[in-house]
This record gives C-alpha cells, structure tokens and sequence, in this order.
C-alpha cells in the first residue's frame, strides 16, 4: 500500500521543534538532554528530551519501530506516571514532549534528608509506596515493563505526587543502539536475573520497586559500601546481602 508507506514515512521524520519555544535545559545525560519548553500551540510547558540516536546506523523499519514504540507510550494515562504527549524524529534526532515535573526526584529527597541528618516520615514512605507500586500495576496491566527504576527517574509533582518517568526507553532501541543510547550506571537496582544476563519479566521492576522502598527508609541503597568494586556488588545482589531497614520504622517496611 503505497499511501500507507507514505504515512509511515512522514511518521517517522517530521518537523515539529518549531512548535516549541522557550528552551531552557534542564538536564543531560550521555546521549540524552532534556530541556524545559513551552509547546506555542497550547501554551502548556512541557519536558523535551532529546536522544541521540544514531540514524546513520539504522534502517527505516529500525526507525519506524522506535517510532510506534514510543506511540505506545503516549497511550498509557495514570495520575503516577509522567504522561507522553509525543514523540517523533527530526533531523536525526529522536524527541519525545513529555509532562513537566519541576519539585525534583526521590534521589534529591533522599540526598536532602541524608544532608539534613533526618528520615522520610513512615507514612510519607507508605504513600510513596503505594503510589509507585500503582504505576507499576498499571503498566503491567499493559503488558509493559519499566526495566530502569531507580530514585532519579521517580519525580514530585506540586502536590507532594510521585511520578514515575522514563518508562520503556530502554527497550524502545534494538541492541545495535542499545549501547549506544542507555547509559548504564552501576546497577544497584537491577534484579540479579538482569545482572546474570537471564530472561528476565516483571519481577524484574519489583525487585528494583523494593530497593527504592528500601532506600527511603534507610537514605541509602540496600547494596551500597563504600570501596566496592563491581564484582563485589554483583555477589552482595546475587545473594541478596544487606543491612536490615532502620527500626525507626515499624515491621510493614
């Protein structure tokens, strides 16, 4: 069908970051930037990430995946995760218009609290909890996993809400670029399936899920020490070896 052909072409190369002005970056990463915008259409501001993703090495159907991939996160709606608005291709560059959250991450909560000498109050570790864990439900109701959960990619919204972001990148590059676009930081939240290379499925999240939980009720990440090499790490994680949860807080955590 050649008007369909048609269709998926200008899907996946489209010119849209003339409708956003006002940038400000907010962050970057490896291959990756995000930057505060406002969309000039509707008015509303909005996070706009970048990610480098290497054209050059990728076919179109290579190209047409990433795209449907990411239409499918546009699809997903709960009041605990950071909506999707769009996503496209332009100029070699693959952009994705997703909701601002502007009162920082659980990292800079925890980091705060550390700093401070104080805890995260037992119920505020309940409702974060909760809240996350329905995000979770949510998206596994949908056949999706997450695969990088961690404090960084947890946001506050205004309200004192959490809300989980980056969901699905990961998966959204085939392995050739895989190397290439996910940065992989030292796995203190992988489940030791993913660490041994092995099929891995939700339990994955759950696993990453309970070291955040974890970790704001102790400040600090179950398999943290100081002087660790990363083979050590790999053998704390395999054998689930860490500190129990501080007894300021009742047994539930």
């Amino acid at each position: 069908n050649k008007m369909a052909a048609h269709d998926e072409d200008f899907m996946v190369e489209e010119k849209k970051i003339h409708f956003y002005t006002d940038m400000q970056n907010i962050g970057a990463g490896k291959f990756a930037t995000v930057h505060r915008a406002r969309h000039t259409q509707t008015g509303t501001l909005v996070a706009l990430k970048k990610v480098q993703i290497f054209v050059n090495i990728m076919d179109k159907s290579e190209r047409h995946q990433i795209v449907r991939e990411a239409r499918l996160l546009q699809k997903v709606d709960h009041a605990n995760i950071i909506k999707c608005f769009d996503s496209w291709i332009e100029g070699g560059e693959f952009y994705i218009c997703l909701e601002l959250c502007t009162h920082g991450d659980l990292s800079g909560l925890i980091r705060g609290h550390a700093a401070a000498g104080t805890r995260i109050p037992e119920p505020e570790v309940w409702r974060y909890a909760a809240q996350l864990s329905d995000a979770l439900l949510h998206m596994q109701q949908r056949s999706m996993m997450h695969r990088d959960i961690k404090p960084p990619n947890v946001f506050l919204s205004e309200q004192g809400q959490i809300k989980l972001g980056d969901l699905g990148l990961g998966r959204l590059f085939t392995s050739r670029t895989l190397e290439a676009t996910t940065v992989v930081g030292t796995p203190y939240y992988m489940a030791p399936e993913v660490l041994a290379n092995a099929p891995y499925s939700y339990p994955a999240d759950i696993w990453s899920f309970g070291c955040v939980l974890y970790e704001l009720a102790n400040l600090v990440s179950p398999f943290w020490e100081r002087n660790l090499s990363l083979y050590q790490l790999y053998n704390k994680i395999q054998q689930g070896q860490y500190a129990p949860v501080d007894a300021l807080y009742g047994d539930g955590v």
